[in-house]
């Protein structure tokens, strides 16, 4: 798994979910934040990932969204983070549930 955001949080600290990821980009590291491309062409290089190889899924619309189409990844917007109504996200996909993941990644490689 990986993590692009704009901060750490306490909780994610706490709740061990660092431990889970290969890669952690924050303004710490790029000194710019979403939707500027930075972060997520730093995150694309340490992966050594190109970017449609990436399936990237956020739920802000305006930094998530538009910051991961600059560097032409896939986009997913997922309803149930902190805009679930929001209107002409611009994603590629738009996930209800995060179930709806596996589905998607199969539908990309099966495109490759």
């Amino acid at each position: 798994m990986r993590l692009l955001n704009n901060v750490i949080t306490v909780l994610q600290a706490r709740l061990y979910l660092i431990d889970w990821m290969d890669v952690v980009v924050t303004y710490t590291d790029t000194a710019e934040y979403k939707p500027s491309p930075k972060p997520f062409l730093v995150a694309l290089d340490r992966l050594r990932l190109q970017p449609k190889e990436v399936l990237y899924v956020g739920d802000w619309p305006e930094r998530d969204i538009v910051g991961a189409k600059k560097v032409e990844l896939w986009t997913a917007f997922a309803r149930w983070g902190e805009h679930p109504d929001a209107k002409d996200t611009g994603a590629d996909f738009d996930f209800t549930s995060i179930e709806q993941v596996v589905d998607v990644v199969k539908k990309i490689n099966e495109e490759k």
